[in-house]
């Protein structure tokens, strides 16, 4: 679990400084008088976002996936993978889902047009948490048999 709430945070640092990246624009560049944001202002304004939904809600969907993928049982490296992969981003659409519900004070209705690239950014955000889950277990001693690269 440790690992999993490590592998959490390191995420949402890397998942915030790839949005703050993609977000900024550099001040020469604004309308003058109009407050610009700097890189860190943006970083920290994501990671206020970001780091609750990957600890509130992706460890524990990273706990549920660990146990139902354990109960498929193991098959070859790749099927493990995409199994793995189609989980980990399903997760990250519904605890998208439910994080857009929260914000718009129980609107079940969120899936909008406005709200079509927050989906895009929750599946990144849960792919990129598996790789570096991924990464980590590849470091250390992997948690799970289905995550072990042999």
């Amino acid at each position: 679990m440790l690992k999993k709430i490590i592998v959490a945070i390191l995420s949402s640092i890397l998942f915030c400084l790839a949005l703050a990246w993609f977000s900024y624009s550099p001040a020469k560049e604004g309308e003058p008088d109009v407050y610009h944001w700097t890189y860190w202002s943006l970083f920290m304004v994501y990671m206020i976002y970001a780091a609750p939904v990957y600890l509130l809600g992706g460890v524990p969907c990273a706990v549920l996936i660990d146990r139902l993928i354990g109960k498929l049982g193991d098959a070859n490296k790749v099927i493990d993978y995409v199994r793995c992969l189609s989980a980990y981003m399903l997760a990250g659409l519904l605890t998208t889902y439910l994080f857009l519900v929260i914000i718009s004070e129980g609107d079940l209705f969120v899936w909008t047009s406005p709200n079509r690239g927050f989906f895009g950014l929750g599946m990144g955000a849960s792919v990129l948490y598996y790789h570096v889950l991924l990464v980590v277990n590849r470091i250390g001693r992997p948690t799970h048999p289905h995550l072990a690269n042999e």
